[in-house]
């Protein structure tokens, strides 16, 4: 929009999907140029060029994920009530109903949700909460009635990792489903089949068994996993933690959650460095690490419950061992007194110490466990690259897996450096600016592989390039690759 003379950011959404289209110059896109300027032209200039890509995009992965249980219905009433167990933090963009309204004919549905199962809560509303009415038009009995969730309302609900929440669809005596009991799950997702409900929403009847006929659509993080060790602070803080990290896999960070003391929508900075190898020996000499960037805004969630610092790691490669050292702006971070390790097949969490003081580097304490959880992606999540030896007035390959199978990948170079430069999708490790291969985007196979064959000219001998690709589909950046052309 347009606001003080500047544009500013523009935001072009259709149902189940959101994309950014940016008119910022502090913003780089793709191939490493300014996002707009100020000037009128310049802005639709820029948003002119990407209108192709964002049509494609948001055709190909319009509602991004689903899972859809039945359409075959054989019983009906108003509503139904489920489980939905997330694998990783969830939000909800649609859902399908199936109902027996004629088709063409207006539709009205409430859905609710409560954290904890519905099983015993069934009959009060007491515990739900309202996500949002939906209103639409039937297609009919044993069809996919689609109904969009508010980008600004629906949307805006998490559901987080490895809770358990209870959802009831109610359709107002316009409800068929099929009787039964089964379980649908996907990588994001597990969805128990529960009870149909009878007319009154909460105060009618409830029939075990009843399998409710739809679709979820949502949107998770792609490839997201999660480490935690402990959130059993108990009031012990300290502005600071430092604590190793053992890769057993080629992993990013996205993000840090932490255990703060502070009260529920306090605001706090918070910074993050980290060192190859471990810390320990290093705790006082800030010269051994390398700062990665601080949340200047972020908000408390309370003491016990994950609080999220929006800050990411470079990719830390399988077999090494890399510190860490989160600290506040105040003595607020809980720790537990003791050490531990904390592990899985992708990394393990060795704790560690406590740091304060007003200078960071100083007053350490141990033994201290870290109170906290590591949002990642894996080597086998993750876009890579790989590049044959480059000669000069050769050929040689450049291949690009694990991107989003029939998506637009964006594959782009720098002779500038290798960055780190920050970006709307994390880290890129090129300098700009960079520029895109001809005729990026390219388009994954079926096995999400691209492969492109590269023939750099001869006046390019002895030149050192940085590449890096970007996967449409999921909004992930791939490792980053430097070559020195032979």
């Amino acid at each position: 929009g347009y606001r003080s003379t500047n544009y500013r950011t523009v935001m072009a959404y259709s149902p189940g999907s959101v994309l950014p289209i940016y008119s910022n110059p502090d913003m780089l896109d793709p191939d490493g140029e300014a996002l707009g300027t100020p000037a009128l032209e310049d802005a639709s200039r820029h948003i002119g060029e990407w209108y192709p890509n964002f049509v494609d995009y948001r055709g190909g992965v319009s509602w991004y994920h689903q899972i859809t249980t039945t359409f075959a219905s054989n019983n009906g009433s108003s509503g139904n009530m489920f489980d939905i167990k997330p694998k990783a933090d969830v939000s909800l963009t649609g859902v399908a109903i199936n109902s027996s309204i004629v088709a063409g004919s207006p539709v009205t549905v409430d859905v609710w949700w409560r954290e904890g199962t519905w099983v015993g809560n069934d009959a009060s509303s007491s515990g739900w909460t309202l996500l949002e009415t939906l209103t639409g038009t039937s297609a009919g009995t044993d069809l996919a009635t689609i109904l969009d969730f508010d980008v600004y309302v629906g949307q805006d609900k998490v559901f987080e990792v490895d809770k358990t929440y209870g959802i009831f669809v109610d359709q107002g005596a316009s409800c068929r489903y099929t009787n039964g009991a089964e379980t649908y799950e996907d990588s994001f997702l597990r969805l128990e089949s529960g009870c149909g409900k009878g007319s009154g929403g909460f105060g009618g009847g409830t029939f075990n068994d009843r399998i409710w006929n739809g679709t979820l659509y949502y949107d998770g993080a792609w490839g997201e996993h999660y480490l935690g060790t402990v959130m059993t602070g108990g009031g012990f803080a300290f502005n600071g933690n430092m604590f190793d990290i053992q890769a057993h896999e080629d992993i990013v960070i996205s993000s840090f959650d932490v255990n703060v003391s502070t009260p529920v929508g306090l605001v706090a900075a918070v910074d993050v460095w980290y060192r190859v190898g471990t810390y320990v020996g290093h705790e006082d000499d800030p010269g051994d690490w390398t700062y990665l960037g601080t949340d200047t805004k972020a908000v408390s969630a309370g003491t016990g419950t994950y609080t999220t610092i929006a800050v990411s790691s470079p990719e830390l490669s399988a077999g090494s061992t890399y510190g860490f050292y989160i600290r506040a702006s105040q003595d607020i971070l809980e720790y537990t007194t003791g050490s531990g390790s904390f592990g899985n097949s992708d990394m393990t969490i060795v704790t560690g110490n406590g740091t304060g003081g007003v200078n960071p580097f100083s007053s350490v304490v141990t033994p201290r466990t870290w109170n906290g959880r590591l949002r990642y992606r894996s080597s086998g999540d993750l876009p890579h690259m790989t590049l044959d030896d480059m000669v000069a007035g050769g050929t040689g390959e450049m291949r690009i897996s694990n991107c989003t199978a029939g998506g637009k990948v964006h594959a782009a170079y720098s002779m500038n450096g290798g960055g780190p430069t920050s970006s709307a999708w994390g880290t890129v490790y090129m300098t700009p600016p960079w520029k895109a291969f001809p005729p990026s985007p390219f388009t994954a196979d079926a096995n999400g592989e691209v492969v492109l064959a590269l023939s750099p000219p001869a006046s390019m001998a002895g030149k050192t390039v940085w590449l890096q690709c970007l996967d449409w589909g999921s909004l992930t950046l791939s490792n980053g690759v430097a070559t020195t052309i032979l």
